[in-house]
C-alpha cells in the first residue's frame, strides 16, 4: 500500500485506503502476510478432514461444518491478495494462469489413468472426459482450480471498477450478491461441475468481499444495520434446510459451492484470522527494512522460523489438496485393505500428503508446474 511521507499509526478503528487512495492487491506489495498463509493452511487441512473422517448424512451436517465454513475464505482470502490487479493483462495472465491451467492439464491425466486402469472408466469415457475438460473436472478436487481459472479470467475486467468505486458501491454490490444467493432454494439449480464461467458469478462475490473486509470493512468497521440483516437471510433459512432435512435434502436444494452458509460463515472466519493475527497491522505499517534494526525492533528468531515455516506449508497447500484424493481413494483404500474412515486416516494423510507435496513442488524442471 502507498503511503505518504509522514508516519501514519493504525488505530484500532483507523483507516487503512486514505483519502485519495485505492485498494491495492495484497500480493503486489512483496510481502507475505502470515495471517493468509496460517488461513490457507487450515482451510486445507478442514478440507481433508471432510473427506477422511467417518460421518453419514445427519452427521456430515457437523462433520462437513468446518470445510463448509473455510472454503469460501480461500475466495476471499484469493480477492484480497489479486484485485484490483496492477499488472499488464499479460503479465497477469503469464503468472497466474500458468499456476492453476497446467497443474490442471497435468492432474487430470493422472487422475484419468488412474481410473482408466482400476476399471472405474472405459476408454471411451476417459476420452470424453478429455473432451469435456473446458466445462466439467474429472477428478473431484479440480473443481477449485475451474474455480480459481475463472477467478482470474475475469479479475482484469472487475479491477478498474474496484479501483475507482467507493466503499458504499461495493457495499451495494456486495448486499445483492448475498441476496442472490438464495435464488437456488427457489428451484433455480445450477452445479459445482459447470465450468469457469459458472464460476465467475459463484466465487467472484467472495473475491471482492476480500477487497471490502481488508481494505474497508476491518479498518473502518460497516454499519451492522446493514450487514447484519444481510448475512441472517443469508444464513437462516439454508441453514434450517440443512438441518432439518439431512446432508441430500440439502444438496437437493442447493447444488451450487460456495453458497450461502458458507458466505455467512466464511466472512466471520476470515476477519478472525486477518484481525487476530495481525493481517490488518501488518499491511498498516510501512514494509520492515531487512537491514539495519536492533534486534529489539526486529522479530525473534523463534517468530522468523515459525513464518518461514508457515509459509513453506502455504506453499505446499495446493499440492495436498490436489493428492489427497488420489491417496486415501485410490492408494489407500484400494492397496491397504482395513483402512476406512476415521481419525487415523485423517492424520496419515496429513502426514504422507504434505512431504508428498513439498517434495513434487522441488522437482527439477516440472516441479512448479505439478502444484
Amino acid at each position: 500500500m502507498a503511503f505518504n511521507d509522514k508516519t501514519i499509526a493504525p488505530p484500532d478503528g483507523g483507516a487503512i485506503v486514505l483519502p485519495g487512495e485505492e485498494p491495492k492487491a495484497l500480493a503486489s506489495m512483496g510481502r507475505r502476510f502470515p495471517a493468509l498463509d496460517l488461513l490457507r493452511v487450515v482451510a486445507i487441512i478442514a478440507v481433508i478432514s471432510c473427506h477422511s473422517l467417518p460421518g453419514e448424512m445427519q452427521e456430515r451436517l457437523w462433520k462437513d461444518l468446518p470445510m463448509v465454513a473455510f472454503i469460501s475464505t480461500l475466495f476471499i482470502l484469493s480477492g484480497a491478495l489479486l484485485l484490483p490487479v496492477s499488472e499488464t493483462l499479460g503479465v497477469f495472465f503469464r503468472k497466474r494462469l500458468k499456476r492453476v491451467f497446467i497443474p490442471l492439464a497435468i492432474w487430470s491425466v493422472v487422475y484419468a489413468a488412474v481410473y482408466y486402469f482400476q476399471g472405474e472408466r472405459t476408454l471411451l469415457e476417459t476420452v470424453k472426459s478429455f473432451r469435456d475438460i473446458l466445462f466439467r473436472s474429472n477428478f473431484p478436487p479440480g473443481w477449485f482450480c475451474y474455480a480459481i481459472g475463472g477467478i482470474y479470467l475475469f479479475a482484469p475486467v472487475i479491477s478498474p471498477w474496484l479501483r475507482q468505486a467507493g466503499r458504499r458501491q461495493i457495499e451495494i454490490y456486495l448486499f445483492v450478491w448475498l441476496i442472490s444467493l438464495n435464488i437456488p432454494y427457489f428451484g433455480i439449480k445450477t452445479d459445482i461441475s459447470a465450468g469457469f464461467f459458472a464460476m465467475f458469478y459463484n466465487c467472484m462475490g467472495y473475491c471482492v468481499a476480500g477487497v471490502y473486509l481488508v481494505h474497508y470493512a476491518i479498518p473502518r468497521p460497516p454499519s451492522w444495520k446493514i450487514w447484519l440483516p444481510a448475512l441472517l437471510i443469508v444464513t437462516v433459512y439454508p441453514l434450517y434446510t440443512r438441518l432439518h432435512n439431512g446432508w441430500q435434502g440439502y444438496a437437493e436444494a442447493y447444488y451450487v459451492t460456495p453458497n450461502c452458509a458458507e458466505a455467512a460463515l466464511g466472512i466471520p472466519l476470515f476477519i478472525l484470522f486477518w484481525k487476530l493475527f495481525g493481517g490488518w497491522k501488518q499491511l498498516a505499517s510501512p514494509a520492515l527494512p531487512t537491514s539495519g534494526q536492533s534486534a529489539a525492533s526486529m522479530r525473534s528468531k523463534l517468530s522468523a522460523m515459525f513464518d518461514a515455516i508457515l509459509r513453506e506449508l502455504s506453499l505446499d497447500s495446493f499440492g495436498v489438496y490436489l493428492i489427497h484424493w488420489l491417496f486415501i481413494f485410490h492408494i489407500l483404500y484400494p492397496y491397504f485393505p482395513g483402512w476406512h474412515p476415521s481419525w487415523a486416516t485423517y492424520l496419515l494423510t496429513l502426514a504422507v500428503c504434505f512431504p508428498a507435496a513439498a517434495l513434487l513442488r522441488r522437482l527439477p524442471l516440472i516441479g512448479p508446474y505439478l502444484m
